[in-house]
This record gives C-alpha cells, structure tokens and sequence, in this order.
C-alpha cells in the first residue's frame, strides 16, 4: 500500500500565500515543520517531504524539525 503523507492525511496542501516571508516578518518567527517517524522514513524522503512542506509554507528554510 502507498504511504500517505500527513499533509495529504489531514489536508493540509495548500501553499500558504501569506506566510511570514511574504509579509516581511520570517526572521521573527520560529518556523517549525514536522514529519512522520515511519519505518519508510528514509532520508531521502524525509528530505523530500521537508522541501515540500518548505514550499507550502513559502520559506527557504525551518528553523525546528520534528519527527512523531
């Protein structure tokens, strides 16, 4: 079975137009992004589900990464 990311599971695709980088304000605001701790949690996935959450948010970069 094909595993489903978090975002898509609560439904949380789309991109945030507005985020804090669109407003001006990313250097002061924590920005915190979080994946799935999965036996299929290879790095090569976590970095791609990072980068697609970093679109999402319209930033560059995440300050803290949590695994659950």
């Amino acid at each position: 079975m094909p595993r489903q990311r978090a975002a898509e599971a609560v439904g949380a695709d789309e991109r945030v137009d507005d985020g804090p980088e669109a407003r001006g304000i990313r250097e002061q605001v924590v920005v915190i992004a979080k994946g799935a701790a999965t036996i299929e949690a290879t790095p090569e996935i976590v970095t791609r589900e990072l980068i697609e959450s970093l679109d999402r948010l319209g930033s560059d970069h995440a300050d803290i990464y949590l695994m659950h």
